[in-house]
């Protein structure tokens, strides 16, 4: 297997998280809304929900 990079980027707030990745900026997005969890779910991308305990 070969090496593969990770980039980790933070962002200031949710609709700047989701234009990144409905642009293909980035391939994942945590922490996101319900309702943009909702919206993303609408244009045909798969969302997970977990209880992250706190």
């Amino acid at each position: 297997m070969g090496k593969m990079d990770v980039v980790i980027k933070a962002f200031g707030d949710a609709a700047t998280m989701q234009q990144a990745f409905e642009s293909g900026e980035i391939d994942m997005a945590f922490t996101v809304t319900p309702e943009t969890a909702g919206i993303l779910e609408g244009e045909g991308y798969t969302t997970k929900t977990f209880d992250a305990g706190y």
